[in-house]
């Protein structure tokens, strides 16, 4: 397939279902004769390490293909200045797909894998490291969560597919932390320390969001260190106290 009609093509695939135009989220399909299909994951299991003002997320997802979804499978990254990709891995039937990068200015990342047939099992690792917003004294993390695919014809439902785990370091206390879309069992590590698991119910399809404060009565600051893929850097916060 040409490449920059196949780079239209994903492009609309990651544009397509959600609010933002792609930026941090991703996409597997498989082509074949020219035709693109979306895969929907059997999994979507997420951690993520909240420091500061920096998000790292690890992303984990299997998949099966049957009969309407064969092809060469692909996966698309769509990433940002404020989103940055460290690792990308796709495995078909346990065989590393081999990754290319395609510059354009919405930082698209693919991972091109091998043809995969009905019964192939594909899998997915994904780690990024996003820079959260903050609005009015509140950080923010959104993460979509995708509508799951049913377990395969003949075979029986495990349970919950959709996990996902919020670990916060603030480096200093913690002043307010809420979860707007989801219930969500909260543990406190002393003042500075917190760790968010939401219920996502058994097949997702909802975008998790979580706010989260520093901001105190008194101006405090505090040095976070980060490491890169280009090595360590270290942050300087300054929160302003409460108006």
């Amino acid at each position: 397939m040409h490449a920059a009609l196949l780079l239209t093509m994903l492009v609309a695939v990651l544009a397509g279902p959600w609010t933002v135009a792609g930026v941090g989220r991703h996409s597997l399909v498989t082509t074949s004769a020219g035709d693109m299909h979306e895969l929907r994951p059997l999994s979507h299991d997420v951690d993520i390490d909240v420091l500061g003002f920096v998000a790292e997320v690890s992303v984990r997802e299997c998949y099966a293909v049957d009969e309407t979804t064969e092809g060469r499978a692909l996966l698309a990254f769509a990433g940002s200045e404020q989103c940055e990709l460290l690792e990308c891995v796709l495995l078909v039937d346990g065989a590393p797909g081999s990754p290319a990068r395609v510059s354009d200015s919405a930082g698209l990342t693919l991972v091109y894998g091998p043809p995969v047939t009905q019964g192939s099992t594909v899998s997915v690792v994904l780690r990024y490291a996003r820079l959260l917003p903050r609005t009015d004294g509140w950080y923010e993390l959104r993460h979509d969560v995708p509508q799951l695919a049913g377990p395969p014809e003949g075979t029986e439902d495990s349970g919950t597919a959709a996990w996902l785990a919020v670990s916060i370091t603030g480096g200093m206390p913690i002043c307010g932390l809420t979860t707007p879309s989801h219930d969500s069992e909260i543990w406190y590590n002393g003042t500075r320390q917190a760790r968010v698991v939401p219920d996502l119910g058994k097949r997702g399809g909802e975008t998790f969001l979580l706010r989260y404060s520093l901001a105190g009565e008194e101006i405090v600051d505090e040095y976070f260190e980060f490491e890169t893929p280009d090595g360590d850097v270290i942050h300087m916060v300054v929160e302003p106290r409460k108006r």
